[in-house]
């Protein structure tokens, strides 16, 4: 039997070498994989800020909407001149029971919210010509949103005088020119 002669200058890796290989592969992957899973929660994320910012611009949009077409005079007397609260569900899979439009469109556009809009008195010299309006709004998680929204409506068909003056700015003015 003939002996084969040995050599030293072999080629290919070792077991090791692969081993070493395939451990810092990994390692590379995994960090990887986890820059997309922070990718991915951050879009979504984002994603939901977006409806949100969405649903707040709908509800001030109803607000303003609302408080144009409320009629003061048609108030008893010793109510506040205030529309009434309006509450939207968009969370069905049906829309709500309503005759409200914006109501409607919101839960085409925003289903899965909730918003509560309510009229506050701006305690200006003409009641009813403008208000404060506060916006709830809880998200597809089902918990209100913290950023707290309020908003200054002005009756658009009031005088300017009637929308922008209020007793105390009038008292501070005449104390200024004196």
């Amino acid at each position: 039997m003939a002996r084969r002669a040995e050599t030293t200058d072999q080629k290919g890796f070792t077991l090791l070498e692969v081993l070493i290989a395939m451990s810092i592969l990994a390692v590379g992957a995994a960090s990887i994989l986890s820059i997309f899973v922070w990718a991915l929660a951050f879009h979504t994320k984002r994603v939901e800020d977006n409806r949100l910012a969405g649903v707040y611009n709908h509800a001030l949009e109803h607000a303003r909407a609302k408080f144009n077409e409320f009629d003061p005079g048609a108030v008893p007397p010793g109510q506040p001149l205030l529309p009434p609260k309006i509450v939207a569900d968009l969370t069905g899979d049906v829309p709500p029971d309503t005759t409200d439009m914006m109501i409607l469109d919101a839960w085409k556009k925003y289903r899965g919210f909730q918003y509560a809009i309510t009229f506050e008195d701006n305690d200006l010299a003409v009641p009813g010509a403008s208000v404060v309006v506060d916006i709830e709004i809880r998200g597809l998680s089902g918990q209100v949103d913290e950023s707290s929204h309020k908003w200054f409506l002005s009756r658009t068909n009031a005088p300017a005088r009637e929308r922008f003056r209020s007793p105390s700015m009038e008292e501070r003015e005449k104390t200024e020119k004196k």
